[in-house]
C-alpha cells in the first residue's frame, strides 16, 4: 500500500541544518576525492614507465611505491563513491522522514550526536558504517597519495629536494587533516 505523503512536511530546523551541512560536506568531499583519484592516476601511469626511474624497478622501495600508487586510487575512488551515495541519501531525507514514525515532537530534546538524529528521521541503518567507509577512505586517499610523492622523491630526487619538499611541503599539506578527526566522534 502506498504511503501517505505530506506535501507541506518539513524537516524540524535542526534536522534540516544538519541535512544541509552534510550535504554540502559530501559534494565537496566527492570533487576533492575525484581530483586526488586523477592525480593518483596520473602518478601511476608515470610511475609505471620504467624509463622514468634510476631506481630499479625490482628494488622494494619501488615495488611499495606501485602499492601506495594503487591504494590511492582505490582509496580516492572509494571517497567519491561513497561521497556522491551519501549525498544522495541525505537528498531523500524529506521523503524518508515522512516514512519512519515520529519518536519525538520538534521542539523535545533528544540524547544522541547528529548521526543518531539523522536516524531518528529516516537516514538509514547504514549510514554510521557508509560515513566511516567514507572517512576511513578520504583520509587514506589523501595520506597514500601524500605517500607517493614522498617516496618518489626519496628514489629519485636531489636530497636538498628530498629536505625541502619532505620537512616542509609534505607536513604543511599533512597538517590539515588534523581538521577531520574531531568528526570521527560517534
Amino acid at each position: 500500500m502506498p504511503a501517505t505523503l505530506r506535501l507541506d512536511a518539513n524537516l524540524p530546523v535542526f534536522v534540516d541544518a544538519l541535512q544541509k551541512g552534510w550535504q554540502v560536506n559530501f559534494q565537496v568531499s566527492a570533487t576533492v576525492s575525484a581530483l586526488f583519484a586523477s592525480i593518483a592516476a596520473t602518478l601511476f601511469v608515470f610511475m609505471k614507465d620504467k624509463d622514468n626511474f634510476v631506481t630499479s624497478s625490482s628494488s622494494p622501495a619501488y615495488k611499495f611505491l606501485l602499492f601506495l600508487s594503487y591504494s590511492s586510487i582505490v582509496s580516492n575512488g572509494n571517497a567519491t563513491i561513497t561521497a556522491l551515495a551519501m549525498t544522495d541519501r541525505l537528498g531523500n531525507l524529506p521523503y524518508s522522514a515522512q516514512l519512519v514514525e515520529p519518536t519525538t515532537s520538534e521542539s523535545s530534546s533528544v540524547l544522541g550526536d547528529e548521526h543518531d538524529v539523522l536516524g531518528m528521521f529516516g537516514i538509514g541503518n547504514r549510514w554510521k558504517l557508509n560515513f566511516w567507509l567514507w572517512y576511513f577512505s578520504f583520509l587514506m586517499g589523501i595520506l597514500t597519495t601524500l605517500g607517493q610523492i614522498l617516496v618518489y622523491l626519496f628514489l629519485e630526487e636531489s636530497t636538498a629536494v628530498k629536505i625541502s619538499v619532505s620537512m616542509v611541503l609534505i607536513p604543511l599539506s599533512a597538517i590539515h587533516l588534523w581538521y577531520f578527526l574531531p568528526v570521527a566522534k560517534l
